[in-house]
């Protein structure tokens, strides 16, 4: 899981000469801060992407409980 805003255009582009128009990236298990990083360069490249279009995250868990 990189942080890469050139590679996300590549991938946007690799799937959309494959006939995909949209997909949801997906994330690893990995630290609230890089998710957190990951989750931000999403918002700002999704709407400059010119290949298939960024539809939204999906997020690899295990950080969506509160331990009580």
């Amino acid at each position: 899981m990189d942080n890469d805003t050139q590679g996300m255009h590549e991938i946007s582009e690799g799937l959309l000469a494959c006939g995909v128009t949209s997909f949801l990236p997906t994330t690893l298990t990995s630290s609230r801060k890089d998710l957190t990083n990951v989750a931000k360069m999403l918002g700002e490249v999704k709407e400059q992407v010119t290949g298939a279009k960024i539809q939204g995250i999906y997020f690899e868990g295990p950080f969506f409980y509160r331990r009580t």
